[in-house]
């Protein structure tokens, strides 16, 4: 089993900060949500900017062909003057995501928009 955090910045028209994913590896190449590395002894490494990150309270599980993974998913809104182009409006990037990346991306979403 291997853990990791996934990073969602949600900024305030909607847009979350994804990243492709370095082209060695697994998911190599592909569109993500900004995460630590995955590891069995836990989450290692620090959130991709300075913000009000808080623990969303809910973690995407997800079976590779070797080992499962739990990414929890930590969550803060960002001003949508926080820029880059790595933000891409959430209902155009959920379909580009790998499946693991979906649920951290749906789960953190309904966690962090009002009800």
């Amino acid at each position: 089993m291997r853990h990791g955090i996934a990073w969602l910045a949600l900024r305030a028209d909607g847009a979350v900060l994804a990243e492709t994913r370095p082209a060695r590896g697994l998911l190599g190449g592909m569109l993500a949500l900004p995460s630590t590395e995955w590891t069995e002894s836990g989450p290692v490494g620090p959130p991709p900017f300075p913000a009000a990150w808080r623990d969303l309270g809910v973690e995407a599980r997800h079976t590779f062909t070797h080992f499962h993974l739990i990414l929890r998913v930590h969550g803060a809104r960002v001003p949508t003057a926080a820029g880059g182009a790595g933000f891409r409006p959430a209902d155009g990037l959920d379909p580009a995501l790998p499946t693991v990346m979906r649920k951290a991306l749906r789960l953190g979403l309904a966690a962090l928009r009002p009800a």
